[in-house]
């Protein structure tokens, strides 16, 4: 006995039917061509949203300060490294003069150098070494 089957048989249904039937629609990936300077500046609005006052510890490579009173370098740690300018308004408010090899702790903000499309922080403070511990207000030593 041969089975007959009806003319819809072995076809699925259009998927927009079942998606309506399920409660949601399916739609391809949109394309966004961007232009390279519009990317960069997203980009850059995003990180500086996020990491308005970000503290990153790391060690002083390549310093460079040139007669503009600008402060150039690379903090660096052992797996990755991001470019540093101190303005030369901070930079006047140093007690210090950074050197290569030196730990420090810097405290700014990370943007984007949108030219060259290169992360880098700009610290408002920056101190050698790590931070103390026990510098901290006691009640945040005490355990939750």
């Amino acid at each position: 006995m041969e089975e007959t089957c009806p003319s819809a048989c072995g076809t699925l249904p259009p998927m927009s039917s079942v998606a309506d039937q399920m409660g949601f629609t399916f739609r391809a990936p949109e394309r966004r061509v961007w232009k390279v300077r519009d990317l960069v500046a997203a980009v850059r609005t995003h990180i500086e949203r996020e990491y308005s006052d970000a503290w990153v510890e790391g060690e002083v490579s390549n310093f460079r300060a040139p007669e503009s009173g600008h402060l150039y370098f690379t903090l660096k740690d052992g797996n990755a490294q991001i470019r540093v300018v101190m303005f030369r308004t901070s930079a006047r408010l140093l007690r210090f003069r950074p050197v290569d090899g030196l730990q420090v702790i810097v405290r700014g903000r990370v943007t984007v150098y949108e030219e060259r499309g290169e992360l880098q922080i700009s610290p408002s403070t920056w101190s050698p070494g790590v931070p103390d511990h026990f510098s901290l207000p006691s009640s945040s030593l005490r355990p939750s």
